[in-house]
């Protein structure tokens, strides 16, 4: 597979309209988008983990492990 990285500017309709034709193609186009500088210096979490994180708070307070119910 070949790669190739392209910055669009979405300020301009141009820009808009090349951005959305390429959303269009998910199987085909990935995109990125920065973080906003509030939360760029926090530590994010995807779902996996996020789903992880709850089930062991849910887990020690019900003193169960919920992913087995």
């Amino acid at each position: 597979m070949n790669i190739v990285t392209v910055k669009i500017d979405i300020s301009r309709p141009a820009g808009r309209r090349l951005f959305s034709e390429v959303s269009k193609h998910p199987g085909v186009a990935t995109v990125e988008k920065p973080l906003p500088d509030i939360i760029s210096d926090e530590k994010t979490y995807n779902l996996n983990e996020s789903y992880d994180r709850c089930c062991e708070i849910l887990s020690k307070n019900y003193g169960v492990d919920v992913r087995k119910l």
